[in-house]
């Protein structure tokens, strides 16, 4: 089979597609028929060994995953053979076929195609550890989302939206605050790329008036000059 491999540390085009073995299930490991990869930025940084997270050599690069079940090891109760599932897998999803722990999987809903379950598992899923097990975000409440144009800004319109939550998106461009009011943002406040003391007292006062006098919760997908006055809202 097909599979991108990275057999040392390169920039992105020092590495090829090869031939290599099908992969066999062991205890407790599912190989899956790869319909479909996410690729995120971290990917990118991996293959280069500018992340922490440095895989075993070779390796492929792709953290998230759809596909389907071809065959299951000894001892996995979870999935089946024949089952729809994407995952986050940490690598190995730039293959034709991969093995995974029983546990980086979960059920592939009907109603989501391939190519959906593959862009699923890393963004919403730091979303919505952000907003259920790490801020305890309740309905009724409000969220300032800084960065709200991107992925993950995206992503926390909708989780934040299905919890009950108002969304307050802020971004750089009125393009990117007309996408996120489309996606379900409550409000919008464009912010200036690079802040001054007095742009960081206007986006403060900006975030106030929108909000009414504040909000619950802050998810900074931006730092640097907009966390202090975002904060200080």
């Amino acid at each position: 089979m097909k599979a991108f491999l990275c057999k040392e540390f390169g920039p992105i085009e020092s590495h090829k597609v090869e031939e290599i073995e099908e992969p066999v299930a062991g205890p407790g490991e599912v190989v899956v028929d790869i319909k479909a990869t996410g690729i995120s930025f971290p990917d990118v940084l991996i293959v280069q060994g500018l992340y922490q997270f440095k895989p075993p050599f070779p390796f492929s690069p792709g953290s998230e995953i759809s596909g389907v079940v071809e065959s299951v090891g000894e001892g996995v109760t979870l999935h089946q053979v024949g089952d729809r599932v994407l995952g986050s897998v940490g690598s190995g999803g730039l293959r034709e076929k991969g093995v995974y722990s029983e546990h980086q999987l979960m059920p592939l809903p009907e109603s989501m195609d391939f190519q959906t379950g593959a862009g699923f598992p890393l963004n919403y899923g730091t979303t919505y550890h952000a907003f259920k097990q790490r801020g305890e975000l309740k309905a009724g409440e409000s969220v300032l989302v800084l960065g709200a144009g991107g992925g993950l800004g995206i992503t926390a319109i909708h989780v934040a939206k299905a919890m009950g939550a108002k969304v307050i998106a802020a971004a750089s461009s009125q393009e990117k605050i007309d996408l996120c009011i489309k996606e379900g943002a409550d409000e919008g406040i464009i912010y200036q790329r690079d802040m001054d003391r007095d742009l960081q007292k206007k986006f403060s006062d900006d975030i106030k008036e929108v909000s009414g006098g504040g909000v619950n919760m802050i998810y900074d997908l931006v730092g640097g000059d907009y966390a202090e006055p975002a904060l200080r809202a």
